[in-house]
């Protein structure tokens, strides 16, 4: 049923979770506004990186699995 969902709203869900008062995002964003990086070359650190990784991973999953019960709710699986 997951192979079935509209790509357009799952990342619209997954944006929306990382405009979040406690997105990985805002304290990456945070830290370039304060500490600027050299141009063409952004400044990042592993740790932060898989921090972002994993939150998208666990919204896009959270995003399909709601996307899922909710038709399966309404019977369309």
């Amino acid at each position: 049923m997951a192979a079935t969902l509209n790509r357009q709203h799952i990342l619209d869900v997954v944006l929306s979770g990382l405009d979040a008062d406690d997105s990985p995002l805002f304290e990456l964003i945070d830290d370039a506004l304060q500490y600027p990086h050299e141009p063409g070359r952004p400044k990042a650190n592993l740790m932060d990186l898989a921090r972002v990784g994993k939150a998208m991973l666990h919204l896009v999953a959270q995003a399909i699995d709601e996307a899922v019960s909710m038709r399966q709710a309404v019977g369309e699986g």
